[in-house]
């Protein structure tokens, strides 16, 4: 009955008791509990309140609830991932399930790689699964993501939902999973860096990227220093890069940008976007 108003009517005050009942309750009246929710099981998890039971409830089961409270997911992943509260239960589950319901998750969710991967929701449990860490052989997914996305990882890039995305590609997957992402990055720079979103992923690079890879941001940045300085955003990872204070890096960039050319000047030193020039010691 408590559970109908969740549901049906969106009670915030029946959720915030049942979540209070599993927190205080002991082994048996918690089992009485979650056996009444595994019902609604879906119908909580896409509910606005009734998400957070969902959470709640496998904080607090054991092996055999979680399975039982998870079993709706099969087949609705992609579904629920792309759903405002049912994306924050996937991304829960991921902590609380067995290693065999995570490789269902990663299944589903390679099946709408390219509808889900910059989605405003499902991005957050894409960026779940590649922080994931696997008891035993991690499922080679990164693959099929890599194949999907072949020829689009600056288009993902570029976007604000796909930056952070591609972010956390860099940070946690590993370098043969990466690789093509990187490489489509570094290919298409001139693009991302000038991006609203994208030019964080170039600051990304610029900061943590390994050899030989960071090597050819730098020298790339560098070299298009005197245009990049002057974008509204390209220039902030022209400042990050002079920010880490590399000092054959400064050099390179003050050559650069003081060489003489044949092209019409670029107003470096007036503009706002190039304070940072005018700070260099």
């Amino acid at each position: 009955m408590i559970v109908d108003r969740i549901v049906l009517d969106n009670d915030q005050q029946a959720s915030i008791f049942l979540q209070q009942k599993l927190k205080l309750s002991n082994t048996d009246q918690r089992a009485s509990i979650i056996s009444g929710i595994v019902e609604k099981s879906y119908e909580l998890m896409i509910n606005r309140f009734g998400n957070f039971l969902m959470q709640r409830c496998l904080e607090y089961s054991n092996a055999s609830q979680i399975a039982s409270l998870t079993a709706c997911i099969i087949g609705n992943v992609c579904k629920l991932s792309q759903d405002p509260f049912g994306c924050h239960v996937i991304q829960k589950a991921l902590d609380c399930v067995n290693e065999n319901m995570k490789k269902i998750v990663v299944e589903e969710m390679l099946e709408t790689v390219t509808e889900t991967i910059v989605h405003r929701y499902a991005c957050h449990v894409w960026q779940k699964l590649f922080e994931l860490r696997w008891q035993g052989t991690p499922p080679k997914f990164m693959d099929k993501v890599n194949e999907n996305l072949k020829g689009m990882w600056a288009q993902v890039a570029i976007g604000e939902t796909g930056s952070l995305v591609v972010q956390n590609i860099f940070e946690n997957c590993t370098s043969d999973d990466k690789d093509p992402c990187i490489k489509e990055v570094i290919e298409n720079i001139d693009i991302i860096i000038k991006g609203q979103w994208g030019n964080w992923v170039i600051q990304h690079m610029v900061e943590y990227a390994k050899p030989p890879y960071r090597n050819q941001v730098v020298a790339l940045v560098i070299d298009n220093s005197p245009f990049y300085s002057v974008d509204q955003f390209a220039s902030k990872a022209v400042e990050k890069l002079l920010k880490m204070g590399e000092t054959d890096v400064i050099q390179s960039f003050i050559d650069k940008v003081t060489e003489p050319s044949n092209r019409p000047r670029i107003p470096l030193i007036d503009s706002k976007l190039s304070k940072f020039l005018t700070r260099t010691e």
